[in-house]
Protein backbone atom coordinates (compact mmCIF):
# COMPACT_ATOMS: atom_id res chain seq x y z
CA UNK A 1 0.00 0.00 0.00
CA UNK A 2 1.38 3.56 -1.26
CA UNK A 3 -0.15 6.68 0.75
CA UNK A 4 -0.80 8.76 -2.72
CA UNK A 5 -0.28 11.97 -0.49
CA UNK A 6 2.78 10.75 -0.09
CA UNK A 7 4.97 12.17 -2.97
CA UNK A 8 8.17 10.38 -3.79
CA UNK A 9 8.98 12.47 -6.82
CA UNK A 10 10.85 16.27 -5.78
CA UNK A 11 6.75 17.22 -4.85
CA UNK A 12 4.86 16.29 -8.29
CA UNK A 13 2.67 13.69 -8.19
CA UNK A 14 2.30 11.53 -11.27
CA UNK A 15 -1.20 13.18 -12.49
CA UNK A 16 0.75 16.44 -12.51
CA UNK A 17 3.78 15.49 -13.85
CA UNK A 18 1.84 13.34 -16.77
CA UNK A 19 0.08 16.67 -17.09
CA UNK A 20 3.15 19.19 -17.44
CA UNK A 21 4.55 16.69 -19.82
CA UNK A 22 1.46 16.78 -22.03
CA UNK A 23 0.95 20.71 -21.86
CA UNK A 24 4.87 20.98 -22.62
CA UNK A 25 3.98 18.62 -25.85
CA UNK A 26 0.65 20.67 -26.46
CA UNK A 27 2.73 23.54 -26.25
CA UNK A 28 5.77 23.05 -28.39
CA UNK A 29 3.20 21.75 -31.20
CA UNK A 30 1.14 24.83 -31.05
CA UNK A 31 4.63 27.11 -31.08
CA UNK A 32 6.18 25.68 -34.35
CA UNK A 33 3.27 24.11 -36.46
CA UNK A 34 3.14 26.61 -39.80
CA UNK A 35 -0.40 27.14 -39.96
CA UNK A 36 -2.07 30.07 -37.48
CA UNK A 37 -3.50 28.56 -34.29
CA UNK A 38 -5.98 30.46 -32.48
CA UNK A 39 -6.97 28.97 -28.73
CA UNK A 40 -9.89 30.29 -27.13
CA UNK A 41 -11.47 29.48 -23.68
CA UNK A 42 -15.62 28.64 -23.47
CA UNK A 43 -16.96 31.92 -23.98
CA UNK A 44 -14.96 33.19 -27.00
CA UNK A 45 -11.95 34.79 -25.43
CA UNK A 46 -8.48 34.37 -27.02
CA UNK A 47 -6.22 32.44 -24.68
CA UNK A 48 -3.50 31.80 -26.79
CA UNK A 49 -2.07 32.51 -30.11
CA UNK A 50 0.45 30.75 -32.08
CA UNK A 51 3.58 32.80 -33.64
CA UNK A 52 2.11 31.78 -37.36
CA UNK A 53 -1.15 33.63 -36.55
CA UNK A 54 1.00 36.37 -34.94
CA UNK A 55 2.78 37.01 -38.63
CA UNK A 56 -0.57 35.92 -40.13
CA UNK A 57 -2.60 38.75 -38.65
CA UNK A 58 0.70 41.33 -37.79
CA UNK A 59 -0.34 41.54 -34.02
CA UNK A 60 1.84 39.85 -30.67
CA UNK A 61 0.20 37.71 -28.58
CA UNK A 62 -0.07 40.04 -25.69
CA UNK A 63 -2.19 42.20 -27.80
CA UNK A 64 -4.68 39.85 -28.74
CA UNK A 65 -5.40 37.93 -25.50
CA UNK A 66 -8.64 38.36 -23.39
CA UNK A 67 -10.45 39.94 -26.76
CA UNK A 68 -13.44 38.13 -28.30
CA UNK A 69 -13.00 36.21 -31.14
CA UNK A 70 -14.85 37.46 -33.66
CA UNK A 71 -14.76 36.62 -37.45
CA UNK A 72 -16.86 39.02 -38.59
CA UNK A 73 -14.44 41.80 -37.33
CA UNK A 74 -11.29 42.53 -37.55
CA UNK A 75 -8.38 42.28 -34.52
Amino acid sequence: YRDASVSTDGGWGATELTKAKTNAKLEGIVNYCADGIIIVDENGLIEQVNPACENFIGLVNEKIINNALDINKNL
